[in-house]
């Protein structure tokens, strides 16, 4: 046999083996959204940050993803709460724009590169992880969950026993105002959303567990 039709062979081989790991992975997982963001505006589209987790012991947290649901919006879908149905079924149609392992928590990120658009990161904290959110909004302007905004905008991923879901849940959250919203026991944070303007984001509503909305940022 010729050489250059044994290494196609094995090209084909090696990446049948690739994807029938990969299938025999993902049977075993199952994807679990922890927050969006979500444009306010027609024909854009969201990202939603979500977690993977062991499908037989969903506590059992593999790591984080990141999609982009294109076209999906709270114009286009007719509000928050219908793109936050579409973030949570496990056949939306998604493009992933990338992974991060549980082992490179603390030490890796998930990035949207282009415009330093987004930069997400999670770092272990007992049985709980600190989520930090980092959004460009403006040409020199970030916006900010967790991290260096800690006081006034703290997330941790927790595990929810009676959902047997990870979520994002606020133990610090400002309004507008500078006021704390959160009183007593952490509150589930869904996500934001936000109206996009030809010089960035002005406006910025936090979605709160039980479709509750309340600004946490205006620059107007």
């Amino acid at each position: 046999m010729n050489t250059k039709l044994m290494c196609a062979l094995a090209f084909v081989v090696a990446n049948f083996f690739a994807a029938a790991i990969r299938a025999a992975e993902e049977a075993e997982t199952k994807k679990q959204p922890i927050f969006l963001m979500c444009p306010e505006n027609e024909r854009y589209s969201s990202w939603s940050i979500y977690a993977t987790v062991d499908k037989k012991d969903p506590s059992k947290l593999l790591g984080i993803g990141l999609d982009e649901l294109s076209n999906h919006n709270c114009a286009d879908d007719g509000g928050y709460s219908k793109v936050v149905d579409v973030q949570g079924k496990s056949d939306a149609p998604a493009v992933n724009l990338g992974t991060l392992d549980a082992k490179s928590f603390g030490s890796g990120s998930l990035k949207v590169e282009k415009d330093n658009a987004l930069n997400v990161t999670v770092t272990p904290d007992g049985d709980k992880y600190k989520l930090t959110i980092d959004l460009r909004i403006a040409a020199d302007q970030h916006f900010i969950m967790g991290g260096s905004e800690a006081a006034k905008r703290n997330l941790v991923l927790m595990y929810n026993k009676g959902f047997k879901a990870w979520g994002a849940y606020a133990t610090a959250l400002e309004d507008d105002k500078g006021k704390n919203i959160i009183t007593g026991e952490p509150v589930r944070v869904t996500g934001i959303k936000f109206p996009v303007k030809a010089a960035g984001i002005y406006t910025i509503t936090a979605g709160l567990a039980g479709n509750q909305g309340v600004k946490i940022f205006d620059r107007r």
